[in-house]
């Protein structure tokens, strides 16, 4: 699943604005499951520096 393009991934914008959302509404959670939190949005924030690369 390798995204080699610089077009913007409405999707995967989504999928992180949703999940900081969730992690913000459960902080406690984020303790529990920290691993699998950043394993998750670690794409999701690579995507997120290009679109707000300034």
């Amino acid at each position: 699943m390798g995204i080699c393009t610089s077009k913007p991934q409405p999707r995967q914008q989504q999928k992180l604005e949703v999940r900081i959302q969730t992690i913000t509404n459960t902080q406690a959670d984020r303790q529990i499951s920290q691993a699998s939190f950043y394993r998750s949005i670690d794409r999701g924030y690579q995507i997120a520096q290009e679109h707000d690369a300034f």
